[in-house]
């Protein structure tokens, strides 16, 4: 086990997760001699045992924040490394860039957003921005003739250098959308997108970063076996119609109509644990703090708490 924890020690603040399953043994599972992110017990008759197909213990598994199947058939603590050392070095990186239009002061604070997502590495430094604005420069002139102009399909690897183009559009509503571009070429790798707030714009920038990588991820869990399960969560969007200000303010008789829509569409919304409609859907909330959850058979249930301001 001393392995075990010297990976979590070294990986663990590269991102990487350790999340351990015990068997139980007559209904009661044994103490760790160390430490996972998190830890739990196979009491029900060896399910989780069935269900990845482990034959011999210990065994691990390891998926890259895509879903992606890394490592599998019963591998123990090298193959782990080793995978996770390929996936880290193989790992895209992008150079963000200001779209036609766009205030390139948007750039450093979309490129921070990104780094601290840290699914994907973004060039810094003026010796990488050259050599990235070089290729860019050299590509420029590739087209993508496909019908979509997407140039990825799930369950593909994302290419190793790409291009974020940074963009603020629309009238009477404003948004920050994002498109990730491979390096070569002009197709899109995936796309993300959030309301606009310019008094808020770090609060814009996560939530298009955020949409973005739930884009990129596989709407299905890799398992062993060559099994699938749903993994991308129903996509919470909520809006306060009216003037568009930083903070929700409630109408006069206390209350704030609030608009609730999920990815896919028919999750059910969850307001302090009460069930009060099925998106899309619009209800009038009170002032204080909530508990928003959306849950939708056959997804991963999603949970965001807010705050809506008196007035």
């Amino acid at each position: 086990m001393p392995q075990w924890q010297r990976l979590v020690q070294n990986y663990g603040r590269k991102g990487l997760r350790f999340i351990v399953v015990r068997d139980a043994d007559d209904g009661r599972c044994p103490s760790l001699p160390w430490t996972p992110h998190r830890a739990f017990c196979d009491d029900d008759a060896g399910s989780l045992q069935k269900r990845f197909g482990v034959q011999s213990f210990p065994s691990a598994f390891l998926w890259n924040w895509r879903g992606e199947l890394l490592v599998k058939d019963n591998a123990h603590v090298a193959a782990v490394k080793a995978a996770a050392d390929r996936f880290m070095a193989s790992s895209t990186r992008a150079l963000v860039v200001a779209g036609r239009g766009t205030d390139k002061s948007l750039v450093p604070l979309l490129r921070d957003e990104v780094r601290r997502a840290g699914k994907i590495d973004v060039v810094s430094g003026p010796e990488d921005g050259a050599m990235f604005h070089r290729l860019r420069k050299k590509y420029s002139g590739l087209k993508y003739k496909g019908g979509d102009g997407r140039c990825h399909r799930a369950g593909q690897p994302l290419p190793p250098n790409a291009v974020l183009k940074v963009i603020v559009h629309g009238k009477r509503q404003r948004w920050l959308s994002l498109e990730l571009h491979p390096m070569r070429g002009d197709c899109l790798l995936g796309t993300g997108k959030a309301p606009w707030q310019a008094r808020r714009p770090a609060r814009s920038a996560a939530e298009a970063v955020s949409d973005l990588l739930d884009r990129l991820r596989l709407p299905e869990l890799q398992m062993p076996g060559g099994r699938r399960v749903p993994a991308r969560a129903p996509i919470v969007e909520m809006e306060r119609r009216g003037d568009g200000a930083a903070e929700w303010k409630p109408a006069d008789d206390g209350l704030a109509p609030v608009s609730f829509a999920s990815r896919p569409p028919g999750a059910m919304v969850h307001v302090d644990g009460k069930p009060i409609c099925q998106a899309p859907c619009s209800k009038m909330l009170p002032p204080g703090r909530h508990l928003v959850a959306m849950h939708k058979p056959q997804y991963v249930s999603r949970n965001e708490r807010t705050r809506l301001k008196s007035g």
